[in-house]
């Protein structure tokens, strides 16, 4: 039995670290997480094959949100993948696992499915579940061939562990600084002096994306994956420095559909993210012109 675990944000990835281990050690499954375990495959197609197999393997998937997430392209892939699988007559247990926000927090492509808080007696019906499941398994290893009360008492050390360990994620998240609130034009104002050079790496990010997809000859198959991991790395920086305000805003890149109605929404998305610099004022005339005539020569090559 396979387990997947989908995260968006630098705790969440944390918190799926802990899960890895815990589900591994206490119930001796395979846990997929794609930090670790795509982290040595190379090339946009090998990675995105490593993340479908992963997906059609499981048969528990959690999602996990906390308070640092953002909406993510992948993550919405991911739910319509496990949609698509549970069509083909399988049991899919599919649960958005809670930290510190609230279930109208979660992403919207997330809607559908169980949410659960960090709560004992809830996560103990899980884990129970899970392991009744791993017992029905032809060549169980007998890592769980106990009785009720032991795997009660297994429970109780499973949640120690992922309980200490997640509450002490999320205190330092508490702890860090948060990046200061501000309008894209109030540039003047103190302790905004990081963003101009965070706005350059972001133009420069925005420069290596548009290099890459032009040299992809026009495979757009290529260039929609290529898009999907650019939007995803970009997101949180795009937030930093004030071009988006929230996870949801700028969300119009759609991950279905045909791939010209997909090209399209991606075109959408880069013109209003190039759009949004130029109104920040933060950014050089000669720089912006530059990126501005790379973006046009984009959009002629995609939709020609």
């Amino acid at each position: 039995m396979d387990i997947f675990l989908g995260w968006t944000g630098t705790a969440s990835c944390e918190i799926a670290k802990v899960l890895k281990r815990a589900f591994g050690n206490f119930l001796g499954v395979k846990v997929f997480m794609s930090d670790i375990d795509l982290s040595l495959i190379g090339g946009s197609k090998s990675w995105k094959d490593g993340l479908d197999n992963a997906l059609f393997r499981a048969s528990y998937y959690f999602f996990i949100i906390s308070p640092d997430s953002t909406s993510s392209e992948w993550m919405a892939y991911e739910a319509g993948a496990i949609h698509a699988i549970s069509r083909q007559e399988r049991e899919i247990n599919t649960y958005v696992l809670l930290f510190g926000v609230e279930a109208n927090k979660m992403p919207r492509c997330l809607d559908d499915y169980n949410a659960v808080r960090l709560d004992r007696d809830i996560w103990e019906g899980v884990f129970m579940k899970m392991c009744e499941d791993i017992k029905k398994l032809p060549g169980n290893p007998g890592i769980l061939d106990n009785g009720r009360m032991d795997m009660q008492e297994w429970f109780r050390y499973f949640w120690n562990v992922i309980h200490s360990d997640v509450n002490s994620i999320l205190e330092n998240l508490k702890s860090e600084p948060q990046s200061q609130e501000r309008d894209i034009s109030d540039r003047g104002l103190d302790g905004t002096s990081a963003y101009p050079e965070k706005l350059n790496q972001l133009v420069e990010n925005l420069t290596n994306f548009f290099d890459i997809t032009l040299g992809m000859n026009g495979k757009l198959d290529q260039v929609l994956t290529h898009f999907l991991e650019f939007k995803t790395q970009i997101t949180p920086t795009l937030r930093e420095v004030g071009i988006i305000e929230d996870s949801n805003e700028l969300d119009i890149a759609k991950i279905h559909g045909t791939t010209n109605q997909r090209l399209t929404s991606a075109i959408e998305y880069l013109n209003s993210v190039v759009d949004r610099i130029e109104k920040s004022g933060l950014q050089d005339q000669d720089t912006l012109e530059q990126l501005k005539a790379t973006v046009n020569r984009f959009n002629n090559i995609m939709l020609s």
